[in-house]
């Protein structure tokens, strides 16, 4: 996903077009359900983001209206990480 968004980047910039994705780590969700469900697996997920949680979809929404709004008017080829410190690591 980092390199296609890259890629249509530079490939759609000439037309004025941006193209940027998030890339949201574990959230709690219905299709995170059986991982939190499951004490051991749900810790041994937990133990690796550093803010020892799973996120939640609410916590993305900030991504979304910054690039959604006239605020990343200069923002391409970007990805940005909503992981709890993950790829802070």
């Amino acid at each position: 996903m980092h390199q296609l968004t890259k890629s249509l980047a530079l490939e759609w910039a000439r037309h004025h077009i941006r193209v940027n994705s998030i890339a949201p780590h574990y959230l709690e969700t219905d299709l995170t359900k059986n991982l939190r469900d499951s004490e051991k697996i749900h810790q041994a997920i937990v133990n690796q983001i550093p803010l020892r949680r799973f996120g939640k979809a609410s916590e993305v929404i900030g991504a979304v209206l910054y690039l959604s709004s006239n605020a990343s008017s200069y923002t391409t080829g970007t990805v940005i990480p909503v992981d709890g410190g993950y790829l802070a690591q």
